[in-house]
């Protein structure tokens, strides 16, 4: 089960605003409790939703999004986890559940044609290029793969590469105690955030 749960168990699970109910979160261990459930390891940020300022207080981070399993899941998958993911429009981190070791480390990755290729000035002339029209469409498909990896690399830049140095970058902006503190790192997320609109 994987959800925002709009509440908190632990009033450490809270940053900024005004100082949680403690009522409110014993309810939510005593359901948890109910429903025979415990909670998967997250790993990533604590905060999973960030807030606006209100009245004049630090903004308010909390840890809304929970992942759970039953004991017969937790049986099932022993080494399973939850990966926090970096946010990017919404005001909640997504959330990725790996039930299993990750075997592959994108060694067998097939190929895939990025989207993203078309908008650079050089592709079509690429395509003109290694293009053979004496041969038909899974010829040229088959050999235009090879070109294509060696130009992603050496003349678009690794877009998954980027990409990642990106989003590795904005969690660590998101990760950072003084996120609804410092507004240099409010600016800076921003600017992150709008290289994937």
């Amino acid at each position: 089960m994987i959800g925002n749960f709009n509440e908190i168990p632990s009033p450490d699970e809270k940053k900024g605003g005004v100082q949680p109910d403690l009522r409110k979160c014993l309810n939510f261990p005593n359901w948890m409790n109910d429903c025979r459930l415990m909670e998967v390891t997250t790993i990533g940020t604590k905060f999973t939703w960030s807030g606006p300022k209100w009245n004049g207080r630090d903004r308010v981070f909390k840890k809304l999004d929970h992942v759970f399993c039953n004991v017969k899941w937790r049986l099932k998958h022993d080494e399973g986890f939850a990966k926090v993911l970096p946010r990017v429009q919404s005001d909640h981190h997504p959330i990725m559940v790996i039930s299993e070791e990750e075997l592959s480390n994108g060694v067998d990755r097939p190929f895939r044609f990025e989207v993203a290729w078309i908008t650079h000035e050089d592709f079509n002339s690429l395509m003109h290029e290694k293009w053979d029209k004496r041969f038909d469409l899974l010829h040229n498909i088959s050999s235009l793969t090879p070109h294509l990896k060696e130009w992603n690399i050496e003349t678009f830049g690794n877009i998954v590469r980027r990409k990642n140095e990106l989003l590795a970058r904005l969690n660590g902006i998101q990760n950072s105690h003084n996120m609804g503190i410092v507004a240099s790192l409010r600016t800076l997320r921003r600017s992150f955030t709008s290289n994937f609109l």
